[in-house]
């Protein structure tokens, strides 16, 4: 068997540290520029930093409650021999950790809140820029209706779809509005045309709340990716109870105490 150790790279505490570092974050500072934007940014960036904070404090412990005796070592991957925490504090630091973890995950789940929030704040602006204000009135009703009448009397839906593309990429938003704000059917359109006109009119009209919003997934990603590292890794250094050695305690217990 090797004895080389895997390079950095390949260490699963490297991997952990790196997709819990609130460096990565970064990048979206240049790209998440709008309030509700900065709020859900400064909440990822708690949130990253709690996780790593959590992650040190986990590896910090291990190292220092490490026993030093022979009857305390393993043989750790790559045929390297490991001492570990003591069978007497497994317990100890196992609660240590999970309380740990439950600060972190807590922060997590606080930044995804945070998140959805600024993302359907995002989505309500730009609804309300497809939307006409006067759309009520019995005269811009009308003229709406006429709108989608005219596009459902087209030959091929490929024919209406390009219609309303066309009105998007002009700025018409009187015939957008007319079209977005009812059925798609009505307008003789199916619902996956109707999702792909909804969301150039998006980028036509609300740009940068559209470039913000696929940025506030990605941190969402980001998040996700973070989390998923921090729990593998932790179930990787929690301490494992010596299945055996348990056993002959409870064995001894019964023992001395007969029942």
């Amino acid at each position: 068997m090797s004895d080389q150790s895997p390079p950095p790279s390949d260490r699963p505490d490297v991997r952990a540290g790196l997709a819990t570092h609130p460096g990565q974050l970064e990048p979206f500072t240049k790209a998440l520029v709008g309030p509700v934007c900065k709020t859900a940014l400064a909440a990822a960036t708690r949130a990253l930093e709690t996780v790593h904070t959590s992650l040190g404090h986990m590896h910090t412990a291990t190292d220092a409650l490490k026993s030093q005796r022979p009857e305390d070592r393993i043989m750790g991957p790559h045929g390297k021999v490991m001492y570990v925490v003591p069978e007497s504090r497994k317990a100890e630091v196992r609660d240590a950790m999970g309380l740990s973890f439950g600060r972190g995950s807590k922060s997590l789940a606080e930044a995804e809140k945070t998140i959805t929030d600024s993302e359907t704040a995002l989505q309500n602006t730009m609804n309300s820029r497809t939307v006409n204000p006067r759309r009520n009135e019995v005269a811009t009703a009308t003229i709406a209706a006429q709108i989608r009448d005219h596009i459902k009397k087209m030959d091929t839906a490929q024919e209406r779809a390009a219609f309303v593309m066309k009105a998007i990429s002009d700025g018409g938003l009187e015939i957008v509005t007319a079209v977005l704000n009812a059925s798609p059917f009505i307008s003789g359109l199916d619902r996956t045309q109707m999702s792909y006109i909804k969301e150039d009119a998006e980028k036509r009209f609300s740009p940068q709340e559209y470039n913000e919003r696929q940025s506030l997934r990605n941190l969402r990603e980001r998040l996700s990716n973070a989390g998923t590292h921090y729990l593998n890794h932790l179930q990787s250094i929690i301490p494992v109870p010596n299945l055996r050695e348990a056993e002959g305690a409870r064995a001894l217990k019964t023992l001395r105490e007969g029942v």
